[in-house]
């Protein structure tokens, strides 16, 4: 029988609707399995051409950037938590920054993660035959079980 201790729900805070979707569903399986959940959350830090859109930026070092960065994403993730909150789990959240397919599976190894419940997003044109970039390097790389979890409003159209 297949033990589901650990489940990983890689969160993207600037994509409500795949969040809203993903993490119910996450945090039933965990209850449902008695197992522990992990919610990890992959910042960027900012680059040149995000600096060139907020001038005053430039006046930062680097590591005052990372770190206002850091420091942003962990209160967007610790809000995260707070309001989606269950009496029965009580989600663990991990703040990297990064790639995120590679900050993803190096967690899912790091922690022994037994699922990985990941989001999906609508994409238009060619794109749609895939899954989503970070989604769909998850699905081919991870070691363990991968689960996808397709946007609400999601329609398959035949081409």
């Amino acid at each position: 029988m297949w033990e589901i201790k650990k489940v990983l729900v890689p969160i993207d805070l600037s994509d409500t609707e795949s969040t809203s979707n993903t993490f119910p569903f996450a945090q039933s399986l965990a209850e449902e399995f008695g197992a522990e959940l992990y919610v990890i959350y992959v910042y960027q830090i900012p680059t040149l051409i995000d600096l060139l859109s907020a001038p005053l930026a430039f006046l930062k070092s680097k590591e005052e950037l990372a770190e206002g960065a850091r420091v942003a994403a962990e209160e967007r993730l610790s809000s995260f938590l707070d309001k989606t909150s269950s009496p029965t789990i009580k989600p663990q959240g991990l703040i990297r920054s990064g790639t995120p397919y590679e900050e993803i599976l190096q967690v899912a190894q790091e922690l022994t993660i037994d699922l990985i419940v990941i989001g999906t997003r609508a994409l238009k044109g060619i794109d749609h035959l895939l899954l989503g970039s970070t989604a769909e390097r998850v699905v081919r790389m991870a070691s363990c079980p991968v689960i996808t979890i397709k946007p609400k409003n999601f329609r398959f159209v035949m081409p």
